[in-house]
């Protein structure tokens, strides 16, 4: 079956951008970030990859936007095709499988992202066709692969079809798919069926390697119907087409410009949506930008950084299964109090001993035997090297480096506690019966069940569980 005009793209764009034809500059400069992210195969390196997520992305400028009119290949009596292009900018990849993350950036030059708004002349024409990021490949027709690395056509791209006065039922599209921007120069995010095809709009052919500073990457398109027209079947255009999904959005500004995301690991006791989990792994991460934290002081020894900016979520892995929720806006928020030397995760119910703190015991506690099974952690060595430089001759100079103000990457491990009535100037838990935080799956507890109940003192409740904290900056929304 051919190709159909609803494909996205064609061979001629790139080489119409770099001549100029009709090319426009915005009239002003802001820096812009494309991201496409599908689940697919692939390779990188000699790592073969499967159903893991990817994400493409390609920093740049508005500015370097250009719109051009190709000639239209499928069919070349429509005349020509108007495109959005954006061929300027550093470009990487960020892949996420089970246990790995793995980031890789493209050598400069190969990459380049275009929207396909349609046939010039047609009479009837809105939204677009397909966007996405394409590959300049001197030994293809035109000398680039549009497709490839990575296209969306169909789904929220495409609406203009909704209603189309062609059709004998068309229908009415709704405002926000009206108020997308086609432009690559404005906020959009778009949903759509994931190509990895070269030689598009023809049949597809083998996947061709890209090159960065991990090695040569490869995307493929796995999932696709080919209504048994070929032997061996291709994947090939309209006729044939990719059953994935795939999602590309626009992201113009700074705000967003370094994204990060905060994770704690502990090993606990933890109730979500009425179910009781014993022992079992606990994560809870907070995906945010690096731009929202800022410097808090409250009282003389407690000052540090928040940051309250972001989407919450937890992981329990308990007998063998995961089970996952978000929690609902306002729950969570992230902090580092220098001054108590306390990292983790606080609420407004627990202030920021709960749901989870990574903390140090003071230098003054009164001694028990259980204070000493947490006395040797990164969070009073890190803590401490801020507040007095100093003592950092006290320690290796790789521990000098997990510094953090909440804006870097970092791996902070020390005594966990999960208490709502905690108290950082002795790490004493007065009340450590938790309390709920709102998800999507139902409330959420997480408790203290490992301590050093101090019989004898009758009130130095404390924990002697170790938990751990860290943050990678880059690392895309959603991942553990």
């Amino acid at each position: 079956m051919n190709a159909s005009p609803r494909l996205l793209f064609a061979t001629s764009i790139l080489v119409s951008a770099i001549t100029g034809v009709l090319s426009a500059s915005p009239a002003s400069a802001e820096p812009v970030t494309y991201t496409g992210f599908t689940i697919t195969d692939g390779k990188l390196g000699t790592w073969a990859f499967h159903n893991a997520r990817v994400y493409l992305t390609l920093q740049s400028d508005t500015t370097d936007v250009r719109f051009v009119q190709y000639p239209d290949v499928v069919d070349p009596t429509q005349g020509t095709i108007d495109a959005y292009i954006n061929t300027i900018g550093t470009a990487s990849v960020t892949i996420v499988t089970e246990g790995m993350v793995e980031h890789a950036t493209f050598n400069a030059g190969q990459i380049f992202v275009s929207l396909d708004l349609g046939q010039t002349n047609r009479t009837h024409r809105a939204g677009g066709r397909g966007v996405g990021f394409g590959m300049v490949s001197p030994t293809s027709p035109g000398g680039v692969e549009p497709v490839y690395p990575f296209g969306i056509n169909e789904g929220t791209i495409h609406w203009g079809l909704i209603n189309n006065p062609g059709f004998v039922y068309p229908g009415t599209p709704s405002s926000e798919l009206v108020a997308l921007s086609m432009d690559l120069q404005h906020d959009a995010s778009y949903s759509g069926n994931a190509w990895s095809c070269v030689g598009f709009p023809n049949a597809c052919g083998a996947a061709k390697p890209l090159h960065t500073d991990k090695g040569d990457f490869y995307l493929y398109t796995p999932y696709w119907k080919t209504y048994g027209q070929k032997t061996p079947p291709v994947a090939q255009g309209q006729g044939a087409p990719s059953l994935n999904a795939g999602f590309f959005m626009t992201k113009v500004g700074t705000s967003v410009a370094r994204p990060i995301s905060y994770h704690g690991y502990v090993i606990a006791d933890a109730t979500l949506g009425g179910v009781r989990y014993a022992g079992a792994q606990v994560f809870l991460s907070f995906d945010g930008d690096a731009g929202s934290a800022v410097a808090f002081h409250s009282g003389a020894s407690s000052y540090g950084f928040i940051n309250r900016t972001g989407e919450a979520r937890v992981s329990i892995v308990s007998g063998g299964r995961t089970i996952s929720a978000t929690f609902e806006p306002g729950q969570i928020y992230v902090y580092y109090d220098v001054g108590r030397s306390g990292i983790g995760f606080g609420s407004g119910v627990g202030w920021r001993g709960y749901p989870l703190t990574v903390t140090a015991k003071p230098n003054d506690i009164v001694y028990y035997v259980g204070s000493d099974l947490v006395s040797y952690t990164t969070a009073d060595a890190v803590s401490q090297m801020i507040r007095t430089p100093s003592l950092s001759s006290m320690y290796s100079p790789e521990t000098a480096t997990l510094a953090t103000d909440l804006t870097n990457a970092t791996v902070i491990s020390g005594e966990a506690s999960s208490c709502v009535a905690f108290d950082p100037a002795t790490s004493y838990c007065t009340n450590y019966t938790p309390v709920a935080l709102k998800t999507n799956h139902g409330d959420f507890y997480l408790y203290e069940p490992y301590r050093d109940d101090a019989a004898s003192n009758g009130k130095a409740v404390f924990s002697v569980n170790i938990g751990m904290f860290w943050s990678e900056v880059g690392l895309p929304p959603g991942e553990f």
